[in-house]
Formats: C-alpha cells, structure tokens, sequence
C-alpha cells in the first residue's frame, strides 16, 4: 500500500495544543462592528433563520468569499433558495443551472435549539441549556469533477468537495455571534469531518476529543493520510490496541464556544488535562488484512 500523502494538518494535532489560535480562527473573531457589516438584519418571519432576505443571503456569500471561489470552478450563475424544515430550522440550497436542470452544489440544514449535557466531565461548570446554532446536515459537492491521487474520496462523498468548507463555518460562525447564540454545534457523521473540522470545533466530550487524536496519531505514524485514515474507521480495520476491538465511530457534540461560561468549560485546565491524560491511555492498531481486503472497493460505495 503506497500512502498519498499531503500537507493537510489538523489544529488539534500540533504538539497537542488543544487551544491555540490557528490563523483562520482569529479571522472567525470579527468584532461587533464587523459582523453587522458583514450581515446587518432584524428579525422577521419568512427568513432565512427569521433574519435574512435573500439578497442579503447573496451579499453574505460574496463578502465571505464563497461566491468568487465557486466562480472560479466555473458556477457562476447561483440559484439560491431557503425554506424552513421544521421548527425553527432552516434548510438553504446552491445550486447551478446545468442543461435543462439544476445541479446541487451545496445544502445547510440549520436548527436554533439547545444542548444539555446528560454527563458532567468537568466539575465547577453550569451548563444547562446552552443555547447553540446546531448544524443539522452540510453537503458541498462539485459534480463536474472526479476523484483522483490528489483529490482522494473521503466516507460520505460522492463527489469531491467544492473547497470552500472554511469560508461556509466562518459564515455560520458570524451567523452564530449576530443571533446571540452561545456557540455553533457540530455533529460530525464520519472521522474525517471531525478532523477536518477540529480547526473550529472541539468535543464536549474529553474522551471522545482525546479518542479522535489519539486514531490520527497512531495511523498517520503509519504513513496514512486523511483519507486512508478516515477509510480505515469507516470500515472498521482501526482496533484497540489493548482489547483487540475495532473502533465504531459515532457522532458527538463538537462546539465552537462563544459565551463566556463554554469558553471557560473548554479553556479550563482540567479540560486539556482529561484530553491528555485519555491520550496517554489509548492506542490504536490498524488491521492490514482487513483493510487491504476492503479499501479497494471502497469507490463501490455510494450515499
């Protein structure tokens, strides 16, 4: 198996630095001025998050950067549409005109709603009810273009992705702070969206933090990249060291704190100290067979 290897580093990663700053991250801290003149509405029904009109959403998209970059993939007539689905959710779509019918380009399924956690990990914290904006479902796609060495599939895509997964988080990022919300949420489906992600978001959960770092730690000392890893947990060839079990991933709370009460949960000291002292504590092995046997076929796969 020859690894693909690439540049891609998440945050979390870097000397176990669980709190320091990446450079597009203090570019997500705009100040109040800022954000209401990035996205300037009052509240009002029939809007996108009872918000924001439809040329706003546009103008949104432009300053954030979104538009220009997917014009430079060629989609530069943008079909923009929002609906709710549900109580207070809120589904936009981009799409592109392609023949006689429009292509998806990328959908967000947006809820405001609240987070209570059911464990205590940290004693000293209150945190009932945190009111968050949750995303419920991203999908960014370019269906003009394929696969290949340097653009390796990951669990979930049935195309490759459009290259504009920062600029969307920093849009609900700034979305988040104008509604007043305490935090964005996350729950990312597969690996690779947490690791992708980490950049913004950190578990809830010590453990599951400390269990995220600790699979890219010991399968990138393998030679394996995001996509290789990412491929390995999905087809369950990543086992427990210590009981020979095969790793199943499932979905948990990742936020990126606003108010002073989840900053003070995630910058305490024994937040970083319960991540590491798991880290230590955990080690995982990869099931060669297993996976030479599945990840070829991995491309037969669709969602």
């Amino acid at each position: 198996m020859t690894p693909l290897r690439g540049s891609w580093k998440p945050r979390v990663f870097h000397h176990f630095d669980f709190f320091a700053p990446s450079g597009l991250e203090q570019g997500l801290d705009l100040s109040d001025d800022e954000l209401a003149d990035q996205l300037d509405g009052t509240k009002s029904s029939a809007l996108f998050l009872g918000t924001y009109s439809a040329t706003q959403v546009r103008e949104a998209l432009e300053r954030f950067g979104i538009t220009a970059k997917l014009a430079a993939r060629g989609y530069q007539d943008l079909k923009i549409s929002y609906t709710d689905h549900g109580p207070y959710a809120y589904r936009m779509t981009i799409e592109h005109p392609q023949d006689d019918e429009y292509c998806l380009l990328g959908e967000v399924i947006v809820k405001e709603g609240s987070f209570t956690p059911k464990v205590k990990f940290l004693e000293g914290h209150d945190l009932q009810q945190m009111d968050l904006l949750v995303i419920e479902w991203m999908l960014m796609q370019d269906q003009r273009r394929e696969f290949g060495e340097h653009k390796p599939r990951l669990p979930g895509q049935n195309h490759p992705g459009l290259g504009v997964g920062n600029e969307v988080v920093h849009l609900l990022n700034a979305l988040t702070k104008l509604l007043s919300k305490e935090g964005l949420l996350n729950f990312p489906e597969y690996i690779n969206n947490a690791l992708i992600y980490s950049e913004f978001f950190d578990f809830f959960d010590p453990r599951k933090q400390a269990e995220m770092s600790a699979i890219w730690r010991d399968m990138s000392e393998l030679g394996m990249d995001l996509s290789q890893v990412s491929w390995a947990v999905y087809l369950e060839c990543v086992r427990d060291a210590e009981s020979g079990e095969a790793v199943k991933w499932f979905a948990e709370e990742q936020i990126k704190p606003h108010s002073p009460r989840i900053k003070a949960y995630f910058n305490d000291p024994e937040y970083a100290e319960a991540v590491q002292t798991f880290l230590d504590n955990m080690r995982y092995e990869l099931d060669t067979t297993k996976f030479e046997e599945k990840y070829p076929a991995r491309h037969k796969i669709v969602w």
